[in-house]
């Protein structure tokens, strides 16, 4: 499939596929991984996650016909867009540690306008607004991606939908919200055989009934909660270069509808600011801590401090209960 082509994994990279079932990319990247770089070489891994625990077993039982490759494969079945960190390097496995990924795919959830050719029942639940409703979750699924990348990896956002706000609007705003850190690579030169057409950088956002809106304050208010600013063309300069984007149209070269940006990883994410050290609390709710069972000469010092400076010294609790 065109992810995994695109990504070019080697045997020792770490690889995450997001939203891996049925299993498709994963068993496309453990074959890269078995089949490139120095036999030699200490072999990575390709990490299968899906949030479904049923597509999870249908994924382990693919892997199981690839043979000696699925040894470097991992299922787990977890929330994309909540997907823990793992200990790094410099030992930080909290949420805003730096990135272990070398690849990562992420061909996020979508309303398969794409696959209308080959499964015409998607014409029963697809309506304008589907793409609206998924938007969010796409973004912030993209957003985890970029985090769990390593810089200088590369991590494929795909859908099989030609709608731009599951397209182009989740790039647009994911370039925007990382600051800079992240950037679209131009892939012309990558799978030349393969017709394609540019991304594109204007659109229009509707309701079901075909109403379009110019921006989100034209939205009636009762509505407004079912659409979100980053849906919108950004009209910030300069411009992200969607251009580098790529759609695969049915009747270009005979395939389903979709939708490849291949994003690089030059610098770490902007992260909240660090909250000050606190001071240890003199209030009487700080004596809540220690242990009910034992005094204040058991307890630890910020809590001995607070005592004393109440002047209740190694009184137990039992006794200072009503004072509370």
């Amino acid at each position: 499939m065109v992810p995994a082509e695109l990504l070019g994994v080697e045997r020792h990279h770490k690889v995450l596929d997001m939203c891996a079932a049925p299993g498709s990319k994963t068993t496309q990247l453990l074959d890269q991984m078995a089949a490139r770089g120095d036999p030699s070489q200490a072999a990575g891994v390709v990490v299968a996650n899906d949030m479904d625990h049923r597509r999870c077993c249908l994924l382990a039982s693919r892997l199981q016909t690839i043979g000696a490759a699925a040894a470097n494969g991992v299922v787990v079945c977890h929330k994309a867009h909540l997907f823990p960190n793992v200990e790094n390097e410099a030992g930080e496995d909290s949420l805003f540690a730096a990135g272990v990924y070398d690849r990562i795919i992420c061909d996020v959830p979508c309303s398969g306008d794409g696959t209308l050719r080959k499964d015409p029942k998607v014409w029963k639940t697809w309506h304008p607004m589907f793409g609206n409703q998924l938007h969010h979750i796409q973004l912030q699924i993209a957003m985890r991606a970029a985090a769990l990348l390593r810089v200088g990896g590369l991590m494929v956002y795909s859908t099989c939908s030609f709608n731009p706000i599951e397209d182009e609007a989740v790039v647009d705003s994911l370039l925007r919200r990382t600051g800079g850190a992240l950037e679209l690579v131009d892939t012309t030169g990558q799978l030349p055989d393969l017709v394609r057409a540019d991304g594109i950088s204007s659109w229009s956002v509707t309701d079901d009934n075909m109403t379009v809106y110019a921006s989100l304050e034209e939205v009636p208010a009762e509505d407004r909660h079912a659409f979100a600013a980053s849906m919108w063309p950004s009209s910030q300069r300069p411009s992200n270069p969607l251009h580098r984007c790529m759609r695969l149209y049915p009747h270009l070269s005979g395939t389903g509808g979709f939708f490849v940006a291949v994003i690089r990883k030059t610098a770490e994410l902007p992260g909240p600011t660090p909250r000050r050290n606190k001071q240890p609390s003199t209030r009487l709710s700080a004596l809540r801590r220690p242990d009910r069972r034992s005094g204040w000469a058991a307890a630890g010092p910020a809590a001995r401090e607070a005592a004393e400076a109440n002047g209740l010294r190694t009184k137990s609790l039992r006794q200072i209960k009503g004072r509370l």
